[in-house]
């Protein structure tokens, strides 16, 4: 704790190394430009916004792109989705058409059976 309150301390005598208060009616030691202490309290705050809109816009602009990369994500689930859709409906239309042969097949075994059934009784009763 100490060391951070002597590295503040240092850091702050960093940037008040050129600052001199003066009272009303006295010489500035140095030239330059002289602002009210009212002034200068604004500048603060303004800097103080100015870094709290800049962390604002750099935390939207994360989000953005979290949210760009969730909508790629989400796309590409859906394309996967629609892709086993297509097959599973393509398999499922192959697996209940029936072939020329099957409906052959199917119609002559209708034809075929009652016919020999009909001969095989026929023949049974002679």
């Amino acid at each position: 704790m100490k060391f951070i309150t002597i590295i503040l301390l240092f850091s702050f005598s960093l940037f008040a190394e050129d600052a001199v208060v003066l009272k009303k009616g006295q010489a500035a030691p140095n030239d330059g430009i002289l602002i009210s202490q009212q002034k200068a309290q604004d500048i603060k705050n303004d800097e103080i916004t100015m870094q709290s809109l800049t962390q604002l816009n750099d935390s939207l602009n994360k989000s953005l792109q979290l949210q760009s990369q969730i909508s790629d994500l989400n796309q590409q689930k859906v394309n996967l989705l629609q892709d086993q859709d297509n097959k599973l409906a393509k398999a499922l239309q192959d697996s209940q058409s029936v072939s020329d042969w099957t409906k052959v097949l199917y119609f002559s075994l209708g034809f075929v059976i009652p016919v020999a059934s009909f001969y095989g009784v026929r023949q049974a009763l002679k």
